[in-house]
């Protein structure tokens, strides 16, 4: 039995350092998920206190993801050093998604980060902070065609 509930892995980073993250999106039958024009992905990182709509302070953090952002099949996003300079302390990360249409749903919960200086050994490797997504909608399979092709023509209506 397949788990349906948003779930994510906590992650880690280190104050003052270039931050690379991903971003993988499946559909609800674990095929991945490329976002069509007119689809954007909102990632929010905020401190904890601050998370829920308790006082919105000005350490938050908004991307925007599109189309034009995938590279393989996933949206990498990076937070430059200067952005994470003044992190330390418990943060959330989550993420929603705004399908064309206006449909706005919530993909990745409310998932802690921890923002610390690096006291000891600093470890980094390749999918360290890759972010799963699953989407609320089905992406049609492709068979052998490039993405665009499959929203272009027959793709489903979004």
């Amino acid at each position: 039995m397949t788990n349906h509930y948003l779930s994510a892995n906590n992650i880690f980073l280190y104050s003052g350092s270039t931050f690379d993250g991903c971003l993988s999106l499946k559909d609800i039958h674990d095929h991945t998920y490329f976002l069509s024009e007119g689809e954007q992905v909102f990632f929010f990182i905020e401190k904890k206190e601050h998370a829920y709509g308790n006082t919105p302070g000005d350490s938050s953090i908004k991307l925007t993801l599109t189309k034009d952002d995938m590279i393989n099949g996933k949206y990498p996003f990076m937070l430059s050093h200067k952005v994470t300079e003044t992190m330390i302390g418990d943060y959330f990360y989550y993420a929603f998604i705004r399908f064309a249409n206006g449909d706005y749903y919530q993909i990745v919960p409310h998932t802690l980060l921890f923002a610390s200086k690096p006291c000891a050994g600093i470890d980094y490797w390749e999918n360290k902070n890759t972010i799963y997504a699953k989407i609320p909608r089905v992406m049609r399979a492709c068979d052998g065609c490039d993405h665009q092709t499959c929203h272009t023509e027959g793709g489903i209506e979004l």
